[in-house]
């Protein structure tokens, strides 16, 4: 068609260009800045397909009506077209509904089965969810660095390093109660339930710590290993227990997720409060065992 008229698409689309878009022919002074002087078709927002088939063209055989040169249709398009490492790249929003970790690990799992057409790919997830892994990286080396300053001050406690160790090995186990605990609870692991697996590294140390220091202040007395280690846990017992059922009981309306604005803090409460469970179960039970195959003093 543009042939026939003798006329170029570059020409034809610097026309549509000055009548829809508009063009800038002079600059204005306005004070320190300038306004810019356009000339555009007055209504080329509104136009629909019809009007805009009516609307004429200069050729070099006169006016010639735009239907006549190009074929017009409505095509849905990106509003925006961005880059990403010098590719066109297209950003998908979504608000996740339950926990990011979870819902991220969901949406990779849906997406691996994809078959996209050639040249396209899916580049990575953005968003918080970046954040959330460098927090993760950040929430590990701030648990390795609190497991070496427990050690250290167990150790001017205690006054040597085997008794650290055997109370050190409570923290991951700790960790493996909160970890059972967001696994039977369903609820995904997220940046207040990584705070609270740094705050089992002091927790769960704390029934432990007494436990022992009363072992040794009942071996000082004169007692055999074993029966300070029983002596010890008998004494200890209930206050571990009732230390226990306190703080369970405190963490519960909010691992439950009732109340407004429970919902972020979920995550941080199922994981105290399954590490806490936890360690107390092994305060009583495997710690004083460990303790008297590797603690006590020959």
């Amino acid at each position: 068609m543009l042939r026939s008229v003798s006329l170029t698409p570059a020409e034809l689309a610097d026309q549509l260009g000055l009548l829809l878009r508009g063009r800038v022919l002079a600059s204005v002074p306005d004070g320190a800045s300038h306004l810019d002087l356009y000339l555009r078709q007055a209504d080329a927002p509104y136009l629909d397909l019809s009007a805009l088939g009516r609307e004429p063209v200069a050729t070099p055989h006169g006016w010639v009506p735009l239907s006549r040169l190009a074929s017009l249709k409505l095509q849905v398009e990106p509003n925006q077209l961005e880059h990403f490492n010098g590719e066109r790249a297209l950003n998908i929003l979504a608000t996740p509904r339950g926990a990011l970790g979870s819902t991220i690990a969901d949406a990779k799992a849906a997406l691996s089965g994809l078959k996209l057409p050639h040249g396209y790919r899916i580049s990575s997830f953005g968003g918080m969810y970046p954040e959330l892994i460098h927090t993760a990286e950040a929430m590990g080396v701030a648990v390795v660095v609190a497991l070496f300053l427990t050690l250290g001050l167990l150790a001017l406690q205690f006054g040597g390093l085997r008794l650290p160790l055997i109370l050190l090995l409570q923290a991951p186990l700790a960790f493996t109660g909160g970890a059972l605990a967001l696994a039977i609870s369903g609820v995904g692991l997220n940046a207040t339930g990584l705070i609270g697996l740094l705050t089992l590294v002091g927790v769960s140390l704390n029934h432990g710590i007494v436990l022992l220091a009363y072992v040794r202040a009942h071996e000082k007395q004169g007692m055999a290993p074993d029966e300070a280690v029983r002596r010890a846990v008998h004494e200890r017992l209930r206050p571990i227990v009732l230390t226990t059922l306190t703080a369970s009981l405190g963490m519960l309306p909010t691992a439950l997720g009732f109340g407004a604005g429970a919902a972020p803090e979920q995550g941080l409460a199922i994981v105290v409060l399954g590490g806490v469970l936890w360690s107390a179960m092994l305060s009583t039970n495997l710690l004083p065992a460990l303790y008297l195959r590797w603690g006590h003093r020959s």
